[in-house]
């Protein structure tokens, strides 16, 4: 999955989901008003966010099922580059994760969670 230079807005659930292994790329890109901005799950993954604008994720109307994180890594065994990338005003964790799960986040600008800045 590559999404570049793109908006996503206004969507009650989440912006992107990936299940299993693959690789996404996120670069240049807005994410607003949506029930959480990326989730990442299974093992065996790669993830690139670069040069991307979150703001207002986890802000849909309740009850929706979502608990508003801007991003979930989940697992061992996989990649999550997070790099040069602004979050802001978010409903529940900026960044979470499960089972040992290794993010690295480089030149971030992360402010205004509701809950957790980074949950580890």
């Amino acid at each position: 999955f590559v999404a570049t230079d793109s908006v996503f807005a206004d969507c009650p659930g989440k912006i992107i989901h990936g299940g299993g292994n693959g690789d996404y790329t996120i670069q240049r890109c807005l994410l607003s008003r949506c029930g959480i901005g990326g989730e990442f799950i299974g093992s065996g993954y790669v993830v690139n966010i670069e040069d991307t604008w979150f703001t207002r994720i986890g802000r849909a109307p309740e009850p929706n099922g979502v608990d508003g994180d801007v991003l979930h890594i989940d697992r061992d065994g996989s990649v999550a580059n997070i790099r040069r990338c602004i979050m802001t005003d978010c409903g529940d964790d900026m960044i979470d994760h499960s089972t040992n799960a290794q993010p690295v986040i480089e030149n971030c600008i992360i402010y205004d969670a509701r809950d957790k800045t980074v949950s580890l």
